[in-house]
């Protein structure tokens, strides 16, 4: 059984070094056994966090104090089978401006439940079910990630 937690922040630098952000982020998550997907648009950060809870929570706790940005805002967190995003210490996408502003906040507590108690019962990854959802629609692939 392993946590996941997906969360989204705006950072405080208009010029933020993301690809130095990226490395630190995955030497931590090598050394601590966390996996995950950070997404960025220019404006706003996404991040899908899993691994052992304990772990993913205190990152999450730093993550909530870290002075390069502001407005840490959780999204999901819970118990999935497995993890999405094995091959991947911290995995990236940039987004186009403005994308994930109308992601995080049309998704609300209600359809989070139900989408939650969904996966939970087919024992899928909330985070990897999100993202997937999105990138198909905003890419126009299929479910087998295939062009349509």
């Amino acid at each position: 059984m392993f946590f996941e937690l997906i969360y989204t922040s705006l950072p405080l630098q208009k010029d933020l070094d993301v690809l130095a952000l990226l490395k630190g982020a995955r030497k931590h998550n090598q050394d601590n056994n966390i996996t995950g997907l950070l997404c960025f648009d220019g404006v706003r950060f996404l991040q899908i966090l899993e691994g052992d809870e304990t772990t993913v929570q205190n990152l999450y706790a730093s993550i909530q104090v870290d002075p390069r940005h502001k407005g840490v805002e959780l999204i999901h967190s819970g118990k999935t089978m497995e993890r999405s995003f094995t091959s991947w210490s911290m995995a990236y996408e940039n987004f186009p401006v403005g994308m994930l502003e109308p992601l995080t906040e049309n998704i609300g507590a209600m359809s989070m439940t139900q989408a939650a108690d969904q996966i939970a019962q087919a024992g899928e990854s909330f985070g990897a079910r999100l993202f997937g959802l999105f990138f198909r629609s905003t890419y126009n692939v299929d479910a087998s990630g295939t062009p349509a």
